[in-house]
């Protein structure tokens, strides 16, 4: 479901953002029911890393039709409780589609939440031995992640390319996650060069404890009412890759940026060695109405190698792909704009992988808001292409 971000009447409401926060409060608690004529096993392979397999049995036991889906989850909120339940309610529709087609399907949790792609690397891919030792060795293998999942899901691709026959990374942070940190630490930098002393901290200074629904949004929504020109200039940063058609839109972008800053910034500086994750001393910011100003205003700050180095390795894709990998990503993407996809793209094209990239997309705002169909459309072109050799075409999804 599509959400959007009403600024003048959600202003003491907690914020919903991309339904990722919205559908994970909801989901805590809730166990999705077991479809009928489905094996499901769970299990754990350590602290935290909760594993879950459903396989189509019939009374035959001949539906499976040999092909397992391994799905790696997004970002989660470092503060909420490690749960299966929460990740079944995500993406228990994409699930029983496949498994309407005959399709295993299998994922984990991850033993730590919060920007935790080095985890769901590891516990991602160990689930491959786990659904071999109960179910036996599948004919096809099929790698998938959304948002922070993407880049997961792109990682194994990479690393594992004899283990998995196609990946499909949707929404993804296929950019890398230096990227990804770029555009949460870089809005909230900017914000504060047009929006000073409204919120306490700066980029890399979090206050903990700072509420985002009671106390972020409230202060950010009153700033921006005072003065809409200054989040007008603030969309217009190249280097915020903010696309939107309302001002709804807009302010939503905003709200997303700054929740993922709130929640999970001083996680990326933990994870990066408690340094900064983020540095924009080299940085020249274009698309203000007087750059010269911005530039010699804005806070400077400064990323230590250890740092980025953690990033890269955690996880910059290098481009070198060996089986078909489909992406999917909606136009207006709050959270992971779609710049990313032009990164991965220009990355695989200079490592001379371009034939086994194909784009897709949805003219559409919002953060992995697909349809169902949609999202059965852009797997199945995958099917078809490591299974007949029939490459997708690039562009909008169509749906059967």
């Amino acid at each position: 479901m599509e959400s959007k971000w009403n600024w003048k009447t959600k202003l003491t409401q907690p914020v919903i953002v991309l339904c990722t926060v919205a559908c994970m409060v909801t989901a805590v608690g809730l166990l999705p029911p077991v479809m009928a004529g489905v094996t499901e096993v769970h299990g754990s392979a350590g602290p935290g890393a909760l594993h879950a397999f459903f396989v189509p049995d019939g009374e035959d036991g001949d539906l499976w039709n040999g092909d397992v889906v391994y799905y790696a989850h997004g970002y989660r909120s470092p503060a909420w409780p490690i749960s299966m339940q929460l990740e079944l309610a995500q993406i228990g529709t994409f699930r029983d589609l496949l498994l309407d087609r005959g399709y295993g399907f299998a994922l984990s949790t991850y033993s730590s939440y919060g920007f935790s792609v080095k985890e769901g690397v590891r516990q991602t891919h160990q689930l491959r031995g786990l659904f071999t030792s109960r179910f036996g060795e599948p004919n096809r293998s099929y790698i998938a992640g959304g948002s922070m999942g993407g880049v997961i899901a792109v990682a194994l691709a990479e690393k594992y390319p004899a283990q998995y026959d196609g990946a499909f990374p949707f929404c993804g942070v296929v950019g890398g996650s230096t990227m990804a940190w770029e555009y949460v630490y870089g809005t909230r930098t900017i914000f504060d060069y047009y929006y000073p002393d409204v919120l306490p901290g700066d980029a890399l200074d979090i206050p903990e404890g700072l509420d985002f629904g009671s106390q972020v949004v409230p202060a950010v929504i009153g700033a921006v009412t005072l003065n809409p020109l200054g989040l007008a200039e603030l969309a217009g940063i190249e280097q915020l890759d903010i696309l939107y058609l309302d001002f709804g839109e807009l302010m939503d972008t905003l709200l997303n940026r700054l929740y993922f800053h709130t929640v999970g910034g001083n996680g990326g500086i933990d994870r990066a060695h408690g340094h900064s994750p983020f540095g924009n001393m080299d940085t020249y910011y274009v698309g203000s109405w007087d750059d010269v100003a911005l530039n010699d205003g804005v806070d400077r700050f400064e990323s230590p190698p250890d740092a980025r180095n953690h990033l890269r390795h955690h996880y910059k894709p290098t481009g070198r792909l060996r089986i078909p990998v489909q992406t999917l990503h909606t136009t207006r993407d709050p959270a992971v704009p779609m710049a990313h996809e032009d990164a991965f793209e220009d990355i695989v094209e200079s490592a001379g992988s371009g034939k086994w990239l194909v784009r897709q997309h949805v003219e559409r705002y919002g953060h992995c808001t697909f349809t169902p169909g949609e999202m059965e459309a852009a797997f199945m072109d995958l099917v078809d292409w490591v299974e007949n050799g029939v490459v997708p075409s690039g562009g909008d999804v169509t749906q059967p």
